[in-house]
């Protein structure tokens, strides 16, 4: 085996074991290892590292199901592999400290027909029911996300606005809802619901998405958990938003979610009957784009008491 392989795959597996709980150094010293190797046990060896090689290559490519010529149980051994590889990078991603100071802007568009209400401080009620015109029909909705805060505003499918809604943590107690809603010019605030599970719910497959301060709700969370339900394949590869993204899709799921090659964040997310899609970016938090977490009351809108 030439040198230039050699090193070759050394990179390649370091790069395939990076990030993932995988010892410092293993490639290095599986490469001296096989140094010392007879020539019939480095060829044995120099397959089995291709083979690594080649995972490592796909997962770090976004790997597609027609990337190569794999055939029976070892083929189907390697693109598993390589699924699991990509979707612990999403989730490693998507982990509260690995977001930092990120500010998560996600564009949602719905399905004509959809409503969305509040029926609680921190509950969002969705169905789609396709027929007359209601005041909670949407369109859209836009949703910012730092540090636990966020707010979201639902805009009709003319592009009026619907309601803004905020959610905020205050020192010790549990947080803050405040809405406006348009249709009748009114806004009410309420503290959040105590949790008496005395935490986030569980991670895998939720039902929604969790509103409330704090990185066990949002987004990510929400994303997380449904990366857990299993099932999921790398498909190929598609540009989304001028990103070639990785595309992943889940059968026991249902999600179809594509991530950035560089980053495995997000960038679009489809999931459920009422929504078309997501779109995420992940901003830095400069001052103009932490304007959008204020939620404003406008002159002359009276409060109202806050649904139970």
């Amino acid at each position: 085996m030439s040198t230039d392989l050699e090193q070759s795959l050394r990179s390649g597996m370091e790069r395939f074991t990076e990030d993932i709980g995988t010892p410092h150094g293993l490639a290095r010293k599986a490469y001296r290892h096989r140094q010392k190797r007879r020539m019939t046990a480095r060829a044995a060896t120099a397959a089995t590292a291709a083979t690594a090689l080649t995972a490592g290559a796909l997962a770090v490519a976004g790997v597609t199901r027609a990337a190569g010529p794999a055939g029976g149980h070892h083929g189907q051994a390697t693109q598993t592999a390589a699924d699991a590889y990509v979707v612990t990078r999403v989730e490693h991603a998507l982990a509260q400290p690995a977001l930092g100071n990120d500010l998560e802007y996600a564009r949602t568009v719905f399905q004509p027909g959809t409503t969305l209400q509040a029926v609680g401080p921190a509950v969002l009620q969705i169905s789609h029911r396709p027929g007359p015109g209601s005041p909670w029909a949407v369109g859209y909705a836009v949703h910012w996300m730092y540090h636990g805060a966020m707010r979201m505003s639902a805009l009709a499918p003319g592009g009026q606005p619907v309601f803004d809604l905020s959610i905020a943590a205050t020192g010790t107690a549990p947080g803050r809802s405040i809405m406006v809603i348009y249709h009748n010019k009114s806004w009410w605030q309420a503290p959040l619901p105590r949790d008496p599970g005395g935490g986030p719910g569980p991670v895998a497959c939720r039902p929604g998405i969790e509103l409330g301060p704090g990185p066990g709700n949002g987004w990510p969370a929400f994303i997380r958990g449904e990366l857990k339900c299993g099932g999921l394949a790398v498909t190929g590869r598609q540009v989304v938003d001028g990103i070639d993204a990785i595309k992943i899709t889940g059968a026991r799921s249902g999600i179809t979610l594509w991530v950035s090659p560089s980053t495995y964040l997000p960038v679009r997310l489809i999931l459920g009957r009422a929504v078309r899609q997501t779109d995420f970016q992940w901003l830095a938090p400069t001052p103009a784009n932490l304007a959008h977490m204020k939620v404003q009351v406008p002159a002359g809108f009276r409060q109202v008491p806050a649904p139970k």
